[in-house]
C-alpha cells in the first residue's frame, strides 16, 4: 500500500481514533473528549513510543496562547480516566519524571481510501461508484458485520451513538434516524441495529411511547444484530434490557447480561444496564460495584454517573447520592435526568426547596419530560405545596390525552400527596400497560409509605420482585 495514502484511523486495544473527525470509540461505543483532549491523545498516538516534553505539548495544542503546565496535567488526567486506566495502571500514557509523556500501547495505523483506489486494492470488479468510501485497514482484513467498512455508515452510527446518549425524547428519535441511516448504507451493520435496539429500550421512559410499541421493536433490532453476529456482547445486553424493564423476567435478563460481559468485558453499558437491575431487585452492593466498573470504564458517561447516584439514592445512601449527582453536573449542568435525580435526593434530606429549584430546572430543560413534571409535582407535595402539585397532576392528565404518560410517575405525585388508593390506582394501570418505571417499585423511597399495603405487595409479585 502506498506510503502517500493518508493517515485516517489510529487503532490500539479495542480503541479506534478517527483523527479527521475528531472522534474517540471504543469497542463501538464513542468515548466523549473535549476538544484540546483529544488533540492531547492524537498527538501522543501519533507520536507512540517517544517521549513527549511538556514544552512540546504546549507549543503545539497551545500555539497562540499562555497556559500552565497543570492544564496539560489535567488533560493527561483525563485522558487517563477515559481510557481506564487506573492509579497504577498505566498501559497507554507512562510519565517520565522530569520530561514528560510516553504513548506505550502497540497503535496500528489505517488509511482511507477513495473509492477508485480501494476498488484497485482489493481486486474488486465493481464501478468506483458502486462504492462508498471505505476505511481500510492496510492488511485489508475481511470485512465483518459487528464494523463497516463503509465510512458513511459508521458516521452516521456514531452520530447516533452521541444523540442516544443525551437521554432526551428528542435525542433518541434523532438516534433512531442516524441508526436507519446506517443501515441504509450497509445492511449487514450489526452494531447499527444494537444501536436502533437500544434506542427504542429508552424510548418507553424517555421517549413519551407506550412500551408495546418500543420494546418489541428493540427485541426484533437486537435479535437481528445477533443474526448477522452471534458473538456480538453489546446486543445480548439489549436484550438483557428488555427482559427486565418489559417481561419482567428477571432471570433471562442476568443471563444475558452475563453472557455479554462474559463476552465484552469492557462494554460499559452491561455493566451500566447490569447495575441498574441489581438495584431494582435490591442488590445494592452488587449494584454499586458493577455501576462503578461502567464508571471506570466510562468516566465521562452522564447517564452512568447519573445511575451511579440512582443507585445510591435507592440505597438510601442520600449524602453520598448527592455528591455523586452533583459532580455529574459540574461536567454537565444542564443535564436533565441528573437534575431529577438530584432533586428527589434533596428531598430526602429535607432540602425542599433545593428540591423544588433543582427539578424545576430539569422541567425548564425538558418541558414536555413526564418524569422531570412528576419529579417537581412529588417535590411541592413534600414541601407542603398541594395545590401546586395537584395542578401537575392535572397537566400530566391533560399530557395523557396527546401521548403516552407513564401512570407510575402519576402515582408518584399522589404519594408525596399521601393519597394512598389514588397512587395504588395508578400504579395498577401502570402494571397494565407494562410500564417501564415499575421495576423501581421495590427500591424508590417515594412509595415508602405504601408497602405494607396488600394491593402494593400484589404489584411486587406482578413484577416478579
Amino acid at each position: 500500500m502506498s506510503s502517500t495514502l493518508p493517515i485516517c484511523c489510529y487503532e490500539f486495544d479495542s480503541f479506534r481514533l478517527d483523527a479527521s473527525r475528531s472522534l474517540l470509540w471504543r469497542d463501538g461505543e464513542p468515548v466523549p473528549l473535549t476538544p484540546k483532549t483529544f488533540e492531547t491523545l492524537l498527538l501522543l498516538v501519533r507520536e507512540a513510543g517517544r517521549v513527549l516534553r511538556k514544552e512540546e505539548f504546549i507549543a503545539r495544542i497551545w500555539p497562540d496562547c499562555y497556559v500552565e503546565e497543570r492544564n496539560l496535567t489535567q488533560h493527561i488526567f483525563t485522558l487517563r480516566k477515559a481510557l481506564g486506566e487506573g492509579a497504577n495502571d498505566h498501559r497507554y500514557i507512562v510519565t517520565v519524571p522530569g520530561q514528560g509523556y510516553r504513548f506505550v500501547a502497540q497503535v496500528r495505523e489505517l488509511v482511507e481510501m477513495d473509492a477508485a483506489t480501494a476498488s484497485q486494492s482489493t481486486g474488486d470488479r465493481r464501478r468506483p461508484d458502486e462504492h462508498a468510501a471505505s476505511i481500510i485497514h492496510a492488511e485489508l482484513p475481511s470485512h465483518t458485520t459487528r464494523h463497516t467498512r463503509n465510512a458513511e455508515a459508521f458516521q452516521a452510527y456514531i452520530r447516533g451513538r452521541y444523540f442516544w446518549n443525551k437521554r432526551t425524547a428528542e435525542g433518541l428519535h434523532k438516534a433512531i434516524e442516524y441508526f436507519g441511516q446506517a443501515i441504509a448504507l450497509d445492511p449487514s451493520y450489526a452494531l447499527a441495529f444494537v444501536g436502533l435496539a437500544d434506542a427504542h429500550n429508552l424510548l418507553a421512559g424517555h421517549g413519551g411511547l407506550h412500551p408495546q410499541d418500543t420494546f418489541p421493536q428493540a427485541k426484533t433490532a437486537a435479535e437481528r444484530a445477533l443474526e448477522l453476529d452471534d458473538s456480538l456482547a453489546e446486543a445480548y445486553a439489549s436484550l438483557a434490557f428488555v427482559s427486565y424493564r418489559f417481561d419482567w423476567n428477571w432471570k433471562d435478563s442476568e443471563r444475558y447480561f452475563k453472557q455479554a460481559m462474559a463476552m465484552n468485558p469492557a462494554y460499559a453499558t452491561a455493566h451500566h444496564w447490569y447495575g441498574e437491575s441489581l438495584a431494582a431487585a435490591g442488590r445494592f452492593d452488587d449494584s454499586l460495584a458493577e455501576l462503578g466498573r461502567a464508571q471506570e470504564l466510562d468516566p465521562l458517561s452522564l447517564p452512568i454517573n447519573t445511575d451511579l447516584g440512582q443507585s445510591l439514592y435507592f440505597a438510601r445512601r442520600y449524602e453520598d447520592a448527592a455528591r455523586q449527582l452533583e459532580k455529574t453536573l459540574e461536567m454537565d449542568d444542564r443535564f436533565p435526568r441528573a437534575l431529577i435525580v438530584l432533586g428527589a435526593v434533596y428531598e430526602r434530606q429535607g432540602r425542599h426547596m433545593e428540591a423544588i429549584e433543582t427539578s424545576g430546572k430539569a422541567v425548564k430543560l425538558s418541558p414536555a419530560n413526564p418524569l422531570a413534571i412528576s419529579g417537581l409535582g412529588h417535590a411541592r407535595a413534600l414541601a407542603g405545596q398541594h395545590h401546586e402539585a395537584r395542578r401537575i397532576v392535572s397537566d400530566l392528565q391533560r399530557l395523557a390525552t396527546n401521548r403516552y404518560v407513564s401512570a407510575y410517575n402519576i402515582a408518584a405525585v399522589y404519594a408525596g400527596l399521601g393519597e394512598s388508593d389514588a397512587a395504588l390506582d395508578q400504579l395498577e394501570q401502570a402494571a397494565v400497560n407494562s410500564d417501564v418505571w415499575l421495576v423501581w417499585l421495590k427500591c424508590d423511597p417515594r412509595f415508602d409509605l405504601l408497602r405494607a399495603d396488600p394491593r402494593f405487595v400484589a404489584l411486587l409479585r406482578r413484577v416478579n420482585l
